[in-house]
């Protein structure tokens, strides 16, 4: 798409468009005698606007042919030639059209018909207008508002934002996305692990601890599977640690619907990490006999551990 453009005296330059400015305010001449007022209120008024335009009104009578009727100040004249215009006019009661000439050195007058002695007539100004062929003044590019929580608007790219205005980016959200860590055991089948003790314990160091290098967000443990008492509502205890502590002092107790029944197993606890890097992993205690956690190709178990993405 094309941009628009002005001619500078010199060169065409590309318009950056903006907000409207106001126009300038009207200026007064006085009438070169014998020309007067046509009456109160009639001022010989002039402006030039921001394109370098200007506009004149006014009535005015009482001079003849070719007497100046006015004179305009320098930044307000036509820069090459002469300009002509016809002007509403009444001569000796007739109205009609007046041949007003625009001189390069400011000057007003008129061609024909004339005279304008009679005290009604007039010429009436207002059909004067005339580029000076120079913008004196241009609206400034827009500038946009900065932005707040309830406008649109610009903002800086520094602190966390980078990139460029097309494409900004958060390079923090790169290191700091939140992660999810799984481990599984997956026996074909039977017991996978059993404990006798009632003295909590790591249900697998190996298998079931993960380590993870945290970003400061909450984290998630998650225990699943399914677990089995010898004992009818045989209690098994769980926990989750973080470097071998347990930060809450939280158990969680499974009871059992009958001796040996398989019950669905599904726990889960949140932490905030104090350091950089945790591992983590999930302990567990038989209250009395022995207790089981199986694992099965179609339900095998699972530890979970996560960040939130939120906190």
């Amino acid at each position: 798409m094309a941009s628009l453009k002005y001619w500078d005296g010199a060169a065409w330059v590309p318009i950056g468009l903006g907000p409207a400015q106001p126009l300038e305010g009207w200026q007064i001449l006085t009438p070169t005698a014998p020309w007067v007022l046509y009456a109160v209120g009639t001022d010989i008024r002039y402006r030039r606007d921001p394109f370098g335009r200007v506009s004149m009104q006014g009535l005015i009578r009482g001079g003849s042919i070719s007497q100046v009727m006015c004179t305009l100040p320098v930044g307000y004249r036509p820069t090459y030639q002469q300009q002509r215009f016809a002007c509403p006019a009444r001569v000796n009661g007739v109205v009609t059209t007046a041949q007003i000439d625009v001189a390069t050195s400011g000057t007003l007058s008129s061609s024909s018909p004339g005279p304008w002695t009679v005290s009604n007539d007039y010429i009436d100004l207002a059909g004067i207008e005339f580029d000076t062929e120079s913008v004196t003044t241009w609206p400034p590019a827009a500038v946009a508002q900065d932005a707040s929580t309830t406008q649109k608007g610009s903002v800086q790219l520094a602190g966390d934002l980078a990139g460029t205005a097309a494409l900004p980016t958060v390079p923090k959200l790169a290191s700091s996305r939140y992660q999810r860590i799984i481990r599984t055991t997956n026996a074909a089948a039977g017991n996978d692990y059993t404990t006798a003790s009632a003295t909590m314990a790591a249900i697998d160091a190996t298998n079931l601890r993960i380590t993870m290098v945290c970003s400061g967000r909450p984290v998630r443990c998650h225990l699943r599977g399914s677990c089995a008492h010898s004992v009818a509502m045989g209690m098994i205890q769980f926990a989750f640690r973080i470097d071998g502590v347990n930060p809450d002092g939280n158990i969680l107790d499974y009871h059992s619907a009958g001796a040996g029944a398989q019950t669905p197993l599904s726990i889960a606890w949140d932490f905030l990490p104090t350091a950089a890097s945790h591992y983590f992993e999930p302990w567990w205690a038989a209250g009395s006999a022995t207790a089981s956690l199986y694992t099965r190709a179609t339900n095998p178990i699972q530890f979970v551990v996560e960040e939130l993405p939120y906190g």
